[in-house]
């Protein structure tokens, strides 16, 4: 919803192009709804602004500060943050034809050098990490 008021009342054009389509009589309701929406949602800043220079007001005059509410927020469960999986320890090490040795966790696909070897027949222990 809130891109297509963007589109339309954002863009004089395309506003300019939607205003065309619609009588006189319809645009100044239209626009006495708006400055109605307008006048309301800035009393409601307006109080909430107001309530928040009390609070601070009354934190002051208790010796907080403000910033000190911050860390006992963060504490809340909504905020946690998850901790990570730790990685996965790798279970098999191969050989690149140039010589590097590669770790392999047994988890995604599976690195060339092992396919070729098990193509020909060998096993996946034959990588094990022991």
């Amino acid at each position: 919803m809130f891109s297509v008021f963007n589109r339309i009342f954002l863009d004089q054009d395309v506003l300019k192009s939607e205003c065309d389509a619609v009588s006189l009589n319809t645009l100044e309701t239209a626009l006495k709804n708006l400055q109605e929406i307008v006048e309301s949602r800035r009393v409601s800043e307006y109080v909430r602004n107001q309530k928040i220079s009390e609070y601070l007001k009354q934190l002051q005059a208790d010796g907080i500060d403000p910033s000190e509410l911050i860390p006992e927020l963060g504490s809340s469960s909504q905020g946690a943050v998850k901790s990570r999986r730790p990685k996965r320890p790798a279970k098999y090490q191969y050989t690149l034809p140039s010589g590097e040795v590669k770790t392999w966790t047994g988890q995604g696909r599976t690195p060339l050098p092992i396919q070729e070897h098990m193509a020909k027949g060998g096993s996946m222990d034959d990588f094990l990490i022991r």
